[in-house]
């Protein structure tokens, strides 16, 4: 493996690392009952899923969602 692929590699783990600390720290606040400004205790994101597939022997993530996306603010 060369550095740039390395480099690649450490991205997407951060990236995987990255989704999953936001969604600990939601169920943190929820826990905590510190989203009182909502009606009902929500996420401010959907959960994401995540799945790893090796396509032509290269690593391929897919993120899907259960609900729709917030809008993009542009």
């Amino acid at each position: 493996m060369n550095a740039e692929s390395d480099r690649i590699k450490m991205i997407k783990g951060m990236l995987i690392n990255t989704e999953r600390f936001r969604a600990d720290l939601m169920e943190e606040l929820n826990r905590l009952d510190s989203n009182k400004e909502a009606f009902e205790t929500v996420n401010v994101y959907p959960m994401t899923n995540i799945n790893k597939f090796d396509f032509n022997q290269s690593p391929v993530y897919q993120f899907s969602y259960h609900d729709a996306l917030p809008r993009m603010k542009g």
